[in-house]
């Protein structure tokens, strides 16, 4: 049961960033942008995995996908104890 919607927001919204972050790093993704690591640099605490994922296989879009989902448990905990 989600019991703090706003904890369920900003985790959506920072972890989402992220995700759209990843997809940016090379030139044949879907969402390239050159100043992508700029951005990652910002969500570098839910991005490290996944950033070391990405760099070491670049067909690796499902497990990227997965652990972008455990982080978005881990940082909805988070969110849920600091926003009440």
């Amino acid at each position: 049961m989600i019991n703090n919607k706003k904890a369920l927001f900003a985790a959506l919204f920072y972890v989402g960033f992220g995700s759209m972050v990843l997809l940016m790093l090379f030139p044949n993704d879907i969402f390239y942008n050159e100043y992508a690591i700029f951005l990652l640099i910002i969500t570098l605490p839910t991005n490290f995995l996944s950033t070391a994922i990405r760099y070491s296989c670049t067909d690796c879009n499902f497990i990227i996908i997965l652990v972008q989902f455990l982080f978005l448990i881990i940082w909805y905990k988070f969110f849920s104890k600091r926003i009440k």
